[in-house]
């Protein structure tokens, strides 16, 4: 209810995230086959997880997976991207939006992302292609004894390398708003652990006036200049749990100005 409640402020689903992955709660990634539109609880092997919505999707609206989540619900999980272009109603899901759907992982149980993204085209020209024979009629062959047979959709190869795994994380954190599949400092978490004393996303104004020691990757970094022309560094830094933003003042900065390409501090 919290993730749903703040749906498009990616900090705020971060922060929570973090809670969960604190209380050991999965936050499992959006799927075409299990999501709803808001985020939702879903029974697993290992407990009750939290299921990403599709509508928490950036580029991705309501309105457009809802018909397809319709489809879903009465006719069964989709068997593969031939049949997901066959039922599904397509026409306010457009390219950028099954593109985004795609990088995400909506997808990755009918075929890697790098793969669905070189076929893209292909899929939508297949789901309107049977659009438009189903509103011409031409989806049935002959009406024998009342009942209605389908003509056969053939099968959309969509074999394929994927994409490298830095850049399918950074789509997860463009369109998601956080790492799902895997985050880039989640190994060097586990070993810093015992030396900080504060994550990134517990710092608040309680905090003020005291000292704390954070542990967390660079993920933006800006080299800028004082009022009287001496440099120094503005960064975000960002763990499992949040971030925060820093400056390293000219001081600071010219005593550590060798760090400034490294990826953790």
């Amino acid at each position: 209810a919290l993730m749903t409640m703040h749906m498009g402020q990616s900090e705020k689903i971060r922060s929570a995230a973090g809670d969960c992955n604190r209380m050991g709660i999965a936050v499992l990634p959006p799927d075409i086959n299990k999501s709803c539109v808001e985020f939702s609880i879903e029974r697993t092997d290992d407990g009750d997880a939290i299921r990403f919505g599709l509508g928490a999707v950036k580029n991705v609206g309501a309105g457009a997976v809802e018909p397809v989540i319709a489809v879903r619900r009465e006719g069964g999980e989709f068997g593969s991207i031939a049949d997901f272009c066959r039922r599904a109603d397509l026409r306010a899901l457009n390219k950028r939006t099954l593109e985004s759907l795609i990088k995400v992982g909506a997808f990755d149980s009918f075929g890697v992302r790098g793969a669905l993204l070189v076929n893209i085209d292909r899929i939508l020209s297949m789901a309107q292609n049977e659009r438009r024979l189903q509103e011409s009629g031409q989806t049935t062959m002959f009406d024998l004894f009342g009942e209605s047979v389908q003509t056969p959709l053939p099968d959309l190869d969509v074999e394929g390398e994927d994409a490298p795994l830095q850049e399918r994380l950074s789509w997860e954190r463009d369109l998601l708003g956080l790492y799902l599949s895997e985050h880039p400092f989640a190994r060097a978490a586990k070993r810093l652990a015992a030396k900080h004393t504060t994550l990134c996303g517990q710092i608040d104004e309680n905090l003020v006036g005291k000292s704390v020691t954070v542990a967390g990757m660079v993920s933006t970094a800006r080299h800028l200049f004082t009022r009287d022309g001496k440099p120094f560094a503005s960064a975000t830094l960002e763990d499992l749990d949040g971030s925060i933003d820093v400056n390293a003042w000219p001081e600071v900065y010219q005593r550590t100005k060798e760090l400034d390409r490294k990826s953790v501090v």
